[in-house]
């Protein structure tokens, strides 16, 4: 019988590597030199979308077997839309990040995105199980509120922490959408649990146009 063994090694073993670099890092530094955001949004923008592209490519070859019908047709449409509303949800404000002002190290952008990394990856099965349909209901919705969880987790901690005037209707956004996501898994079917899912986040796409990205938040942001 297999055990966990290794992959709680590996997971001890990143998470020693991450509270290393960051003892070593801010230990007995005077004058700590600053982070260069611009670089480093840019390198960890290029990591998300190359992470988002192999998920997609990973959803896609499991797929050469399925008995296609209408219910799995609409389950597979629906989880392409999802992908790119993830995409749109993670970069319609991520330029803001080169500019704010009070992040002086790396470590909330990168740590948190290991969040992100694993919340890409529970979505992206999320969506292969849906069209499969080879899962309870009890274990997709495990599967969806974590992945969603994570997602959102990685996406907003920076902007949580660095910029207050996000933080209400991040939380607000969040909620609702986590929400609609476990209301969604009580639907009688995976596929109807995959639309509604994907509705969320809509709406929280939306919502983060009226009302985050509307926000002033030139207090905590230098000029472009």
């Amino acid at each position: 019988m297999e055990t966990p063994l290794r992959e709680i090694i590996l997971v001890s073993g990143i998470l020693f590597e991450m509270l290393g670099i960051y003892l070593v890092s801010t230990r007995n530094l005077e004058k700590p030199k600053p982070v260069h955001r611009e670089h480093m949004v840019e390198r960890v923008g290029l990591l998300s979308i190359i992470l988002l592209g192999e998920s997609i490519i990973s959803l896609t070859g499991t797929l050469r077997s399925v008995n296609w019908d209408i219910l799995s047709i609409v389950a597979a449409v629906t989880g392409f839309i999802m992908i790119g509303l993830i995409w749109w949800i993670y970069y319609d404000s991520f330029h803001v990040n080169e500019r704010i002002k009070s992040m002086t190290n790396g470590f909330p952008m990168l740590y948190s995105h290991l969040f992100l990394a694993m919340g890409f990856v529970i979505l992206a099965n999320v969506i292969r199980h849906a069209i499969l349909n080879d899962l309870n209901m009890n274990e997709f919705r495990i599967l969806a509120i974590t992945g969603m969880s994570f997602f959102y987790i990685g996406k907003q901690t920076v902007y949580v922490v660095f910029i207050p005037p996000f933080r209400k209707s991040m939380t607000i956004n969040t909620l609702v959408c986590i929400f609609i996501t476990i209301a969604s898994t009580y639907l009688p079917k995976i596929e109807y649990a995959l639309v509604g899912i994907t509705m969320g986040m809509l709406y929280y796409t939306l919502a983060n146009f009226k009302f985050t990205l509307t926000k002033d938040i030139s207090e905590y942001v230098s000029k472009e």
